[in-house]
């Protein structure tokens, strides 16, 4: 193996299992250079017997949780605050320097970790994949992305700033492939791939 591939930890972003109404070939796919994975507890049981080695569970009451058996080495079991459920995953990472966080979870939980943002100040985006959508949140006042022909994206939160693009009634379509780019002063960057 060369330098080049040599990887600290942290540098990959940690996947949060919070549901698994997604594609586990998409999992599998984030899970290729062995980031961090932490599992709520309802679906940690799943997770582990799919082979996934887990790095720690997510439980609403931690004194009453059950550990599992069904991985070789231990792993962690921190409280998980519904009311803060972005604040609780973020717990998790200390100070460690990731580049991105992945969110497996459904629609419901989207809605409910969107809203959370606002009150948070990070400094590397969130990428939160629901069925076939992924819904990025960008903490910077200025994103640039390039997009193949055809992409579909939805703004939540900022302006567009591309003449490659096209309005249609669930947002906008890219026309030919190349880089849009959208800004906000002052709340994050919210958008939706589908």
């Amino acid at each position: 193996m060369s330098s080049h591939h040599v990887i600290r930890d942290e540098q990959e972003p940690p996947v949060f299992i919070l549901s698994v109404d997604n594609n586990l070939t998409l999992i599998r796919q984030l899970l290729g250079w062995s980031p961090t994975v932490w599992v709520s507890e309802e679906y940690a049981e799943w997770v582990m017997s799919q082979n996934i080695k887990v790095d720690g569970v997510f439980a609403i009451d931690p004194s009453n949780y059950v550990p599992l058996d069904l991985q070789t080495g231990n792993y962690a079991v921190k409280k998980f605050d519904e009311g803060n459920m972005l604040g609780s995953l973020i717990s998790v990472l200390e100070d460690k320097e990731f580049t991105g966080i992945n969110i497996f979870c459904n629609k419901l939980v989207r809605e409910k970790l969107l809203k959370s943002v606002f009150n948070q100040s990070l400094k590397i985006p969130i990428s939160i994949f629901v069925e076939e959508e992924i819904t990025v949140v960008s903490f910077k006042n200025y994103l640039k992305k390039w997009y193949p022909s055809g992409s579909r994206i939805h703004i939540l939160s900022g302006e567009l700033q591309s003449s490659n693009t096209e309005k249609q009634s669930e947002g906008f379509v890219v026309k030919e492939e190349g880089f849009i780019q959208i800004e906000s002063e002052s709340s994050p960057i919210i958008f939706t791939e589908f």
